[in-house]
């Protein structure tokens, strides 16, 4: 028999419905507003319960729980770019606009309001697979949308702007004026409406300004530049305005600005949206959630250090800059509200920045060297305790590097064919023989570092590379096949520190008078499931296990195959953690790189989890991972977030981080550590740094391959 509208299952079905729908629009709002994507996620899965739940006596709801499911899943395929995401949202909101017209009476207002959504999806689905019949079917949808009397004026200036953006991407593919004209006429019409929020109106000024940039390049008519400068910064000026919108519209202000020579003007204009943007990733979100926000705006403290330096406000400034806007995530460890330093924060958009004595006191040990990079110009600020100095690098480029950076990659795809194997080692020595030229060379000598040394009185110093850069190994650039004295590691000890807050971090940890009393923990994974067997494995955790009998006052732990929970429980108490074995170095999300364990498939062993330890109370001394990739910045969009295995093991609290930027084979991983633990032995367990540089150039001795020796790194004090 069929339900009656008044039978109380009906009821309690629609009631339920309800309920699901509003709560999946709360948690849309608060994914709109904070950015977290698990807020995104359960509003999708409640929306479908909504819809699911729809009786036939529930009609009038229908258009609008599916319009909700809809345009859930629009945000999500902008978030992740999954095309079935785009189908689904398309399907749901056909549905929702049918069933909205066959109500009586039928609501134009909400109609309208599905054929804006609907139309932004059809554009989608023209960026997706670039057929003119989507941006045909996008601007149809959302002129019949803007055309709709009831709607608001809030509603119209959104959909005219929508319609603004559409008309922009018909203009990439056509390159016609005419397509042009049209978009900057929407734009112009979506901003008449004068009776909405201020801070609303920031995204269509912007985009006005886009489009007017685009026909100043085209026609070259000075006033559109002058229209379109004016535009941006009305939309900057907007205080409550969305961080995100502010800091794009200052980005592309200080762009023109430096074209017209005004480069004064633009540093300011890009210092003050390096301090906006801690507030644009609130320590309330997930990692994965904050790097998605930070991606928008890589490059952006290091454009805004170049400009400083160009408009002559010297080196402490444009490092302030640099640490106020990179390494923001480890700045901000989820959930505690603490950053590196363990200083509470109360307000991101209120940091303070860096000072020049704590700058100074970051290099009391031996000299940091920031090496800048921007398409402005790249430079080397040279931190020394007795004093701070920027030296221009006129034969570094941006392009350059990035080319170069493109080389490296397309060497190690290619590394596992014998048949190249010479090739590429030549083509490696070609890039360090560059990296000395352009960048390293000149460095070391302004420090005074032009000879080799051949006496145990070895100078340190700490690299800090930005951008692109930050993938290449600076601490092994030389010209080894023609000079071999004139490279990096034959004149100092190399480490690397991702920020100096870091290395003031490391520095300030309280110092244990027996580092290695506790105990090593010593993890092999000589056969890890899903990935290929590591026969070395087993021969190295025997070799480490027997280098370190008298460096420590107990036996150590060895575990072979372990799980996820065995690893944690033992990193609550061991002072040195050696492990070797597989990882993955996770280029979508670098909070999710890993070591493999024997459970990795369902649980693994993730930068999140290191960083999570907070050992600081009781720093561990040294962790050594002996396995792939564990230093490398794998994101190119989050570089200077340094988010790798290795800085997850510092922000943990260990003094020292060994580690390599790239794939080594098995027995070069068992030789590396065998002379790094070697050297331990004589040097003493505090002469990390040392112990790494000595096994390096012991393997280059023996095998003469800079892809065997060049990939072992050092992070610490």
């Amino acid at each position: 028999m069929r339900p009656k509208p008044s039978d109380p299952l009906t009821r309690h079905v629609s009631r339920k419905a309800s309920r699901l729908s509003s709560s999946a629009e709360m948690l849309g709002k608060r994914f709109e507003k904070f950015g977290a994507f698990a807020d995104l996620e359960k509003a999708i899965s409640l929306s479908r319960e909504a819809v699911q739940a729809i009786t036939q006596f529930d009609r009038p709801g229908r258009p609008g729980r599916l319009s909700s499911l809809g345009n859930l899943l629009g945000k999500r395929f902008e978030r992740t770019g999954n095309p079935e995401d785009l189908e689904e949202a398309i399907r749901c909101m056909q549905k929702a606009e049918a069933a909205a017209t066959a109500l009586s009476p039928q609501s134009a207002s909400s109609c309208a309001a599905y054929r804006n959504s609907l139309g932004n999806l059809w554009a989608w689905k023209f960026r997706l697979t670039g057929d003119p019949k989507h941006i045909w079917l996008a601007i149809s949808s959302l002129e019949k949308a803007v055309a709709c009397p009831e709607a608001s004026p809030q509603d119209r200036m959104n959909w005219r702007s929508n319609l603004a953006t559409v008309g922009s991407w018909k203009y990439e593919q056509t390159q016609t004026l005419e397509d042009l004209q049209y978009a900057i006429h929407q734009a112009r019409e979506a901003l008449k409406e004068r009776s909405v929020e201020f801070s609303s109106r920031a995204i269509p000024l912007s985009c006005l300004a886009d489009l007017l940039r685009c026909r100043y390049h085209q026609t070259h008519e000075l006033i559109d530049m002058e229209e379109c400068l004016g535009l941006y910064m009305e939309s900057w000026n907007y205080r409550e305005a969305v961080p995100a919108v502010r800091i794009s519209a200052a980005q592309k202000v200080a762009n023109i600005l430096a074209a017209f020579q005004r480069g004064a003007e633009a540093s300011d204009l890009l210092d003050q949206a390096v301090y906006l943007l801690p507030g644009i990733s609130s320590y309330g979100l997930g990692q994965q959630d904050q790097q998605y926000m930070l991606s928008e705006f890589s490059g952006l403290a290091t454009h805004a250090a170049s400009a400083a330096l160009e408009a002559g406000k010297g080196p402490v400034h444009a490092i302030q800059l640099l640490e106020l806007g990179r390494g923001v995530i480890s700045s901000l460890k989820s959930g505690g509200g603490a950053d590196i330093a363990g200083h509470q924060i109360t307000d991101c958009t209120n940091t303070c920045p860096i000072t020049k004595d704590e700058i100074r006191q970051a290099a009391s040990r031996g000299p940091i060297v920031i090496i800048n990079t921007s398409p402005l110009r790249c430079d080397a600020i040279l931190i020394e305790y007795e004093g701070i100095r920027s030296v221009p690098l006129p034969n570094l480029r941006l392009d350059v590097i990035e080319a170069r950076v493109g080389q490296f990659r397309s060497l190690q795809s290619s590394r596992a064919s014998a048949e190249a194997s010479s090739r590429v080692a030549q083509e490696m020595f070609q890039i360090l023989e560059w990296l000395w030229v352009t960048t390293a060379g000149p460095v070391l000598d302004h420090l005074g570092f032009r000879q080799e040394i051949r006496n145990t009185a070895w100078p340190r110093l700490w690299w800090m590379p930005t951008g692109a850069l930050s993938q290449l190994p600076l601490h092994a650039a030389g010209l080894h096949r023609t000079r071999p004295s004139d490279s990096v590691i034959d004149r100092a000890i190399s480490s690397y520190t991702p920020s100096i807050k870091a290395l003031l971090h490391t520095q300030s940890l309280p110092a244990n008078p027996d580092p290695t009393g506790g105990r090593a923990l010593l993890v092999s994974m000589p056969k890890t499931p899903g990935c290929t067997p590591l026969p070395k494995a087993s021969e190295e955790l025997t070799k480490v296990a027997k280098l370190l009998k008298p460096l420590t006052s107990r036996a150590p732990a060895k575990l072979k195959h372990p799980s996820k929970p065995t690893v944690l429980t033992h990193l609550q108490s061991c002072t040195i953690f050696h492990f070797t074995g597989h990882s993955v170095s996770d280029a979508t999300d670098p909070s999710s790189s890993r070591l493999l364990l024997t459970d990795w498939q369902t649980s693994p062993l993730t930068v999140r989890d290191l960083a999570a330890l907070d050992r600081r109370a009781s720093p561990p001394h040294l962790a050594y991972l002996s396995a792939c990739s564990t230093g490398a910045n794998a994101a190119p969009r989050l570089q200077d977030e340094a988010i790798t295995l290795m800085t997850a093991c510092q922000a943990a609290g260990f003094r020292h981080a060994v580690g390599s930027l790239w794939d080594v084979l098995d027995g070069h991983s068992v030789a590396a550590a065998r002379r790094f633990y070697a050297e331990l032995r004589v040097a003493g367990v505090a002469s990390v740094a040392w112990a790494v540089h000595v096994a390096a150039r012991g393997l280059r001795g023996a095998t003469g391959d800079p892809w065997a020796w060049a990939a072992f790194i050092h992070m610490g004090v």
